[in-house]
C-alpha cells in the first residue's frame, strides 16, 4: 500500500504532477461563493436539527457548522504561515458558537479571508510549505486541495444533514448554486 509521502495529499502528487493553479482571485471567488452557499443552507436547517448526529462518532449539525464557520480562514493561515496552530484557535472559537451566532461568524470569516488574501502574490503561492509534516507542497496547492476541497465537502455534508432531517424539498441548486428552486 503506497504511503501519503509517496503520493502527496490526495491523488495528485504535487512534486511530480503539473497542475495549472487557479489565480488567487479565482480562489477567493470560489471560497467566498462556497461560504455564501453555506449561509443559504443555514436558512434551511430545521430548528430541531442542530443536535442531529448521524452516528455517535460524527459531528452534530451544530458542530459541523461551527467547523465550517472557522475552518477556511484557519486553513488559509496554516498554508500561508506554514503553521498548524490556527486550527487550535479556530476550534476553540468555533466551539463557542450557537445557532444564533453562525451567520455573523461566517460574515466575519468572509471579511477576514478578503483581508488575508488581499496582499498574497502569485509568487507566494509557489513557495513550499509542510505544516502537517506530510511532505512539502506549494502553498497554492494546499489552498486548492485543503481549503476549497474541504469546504465543498463539508458544505455537501451539511446539505445531507439537512435532507436527513426531513427537508426533502431541497435539491441541487441549494448546495451548488445557493438558491432554492421555486416550487411548482
Amino acid at each position: 500500500m503506497p504511503n501519503i509521502k509517496e503520493f502527496g495529499i490526495g491523488f495528485l502528487n504535487p512534486r511530480t504532477f503539473s497542475l495549472e493553479m487557479i489565480s488567487i482571485q479565482e480562489f477567493e471567488q470560489s471560497i467566498l461563493d462556497d461560504l455564501r452557499i453555506v449561509k443559504h443552507l443555514l436558512t434551511l436547517v430545521p430548528a430541531d436539527a442542530w443536535d442531529y448526529r448521524p452516528s455517535p462518532k460524527q459531528r452534530s449539525t451544530l458542530e459541523l457548522v461551527q467547523y465550517l464557520c472557522k475552518m477556511p480562514k484557519a486553513m488559509i493561515l496554516t498554508a500561508l504561515q506554514s503553521d498548524p496552530s490556527p486550527f487550535k484557535i479556530a476550534a476553540e472559537e468555533g466551539s463557542k458558537l450557537k445557532p444564533s451566532d453562525v451567520n455573523a461568524a461566517i460574515d466575519a470569516e468572509v471579511r477576514d479571508i478578503k483581508k488575508i488574501l488581499a496582499d498574497i502574490t502569485e509568487a507566494q503561492l509557489q513557495e513550499k510549505t509542510d505544516p502537517f509534516k506530510m511532505g512539502p507542497q506549494r502553498k497554492g496547492y494546499l489552498l486548492l486541495n485543503g481549503v476549497l476541497k474541504n469546504t465543498a465537502a463539508y458544505k455537501m455534508q451539511l446539505f445531507l444533514y439537512i435532507k436527513a432531517n426531513g427537508r426533502d424539498d431541497i435539491g441541487t441548486t441549494d448546495v451548488w448554486a445557493g438558491f432554492s428552486r421555486p416550487k411548482g
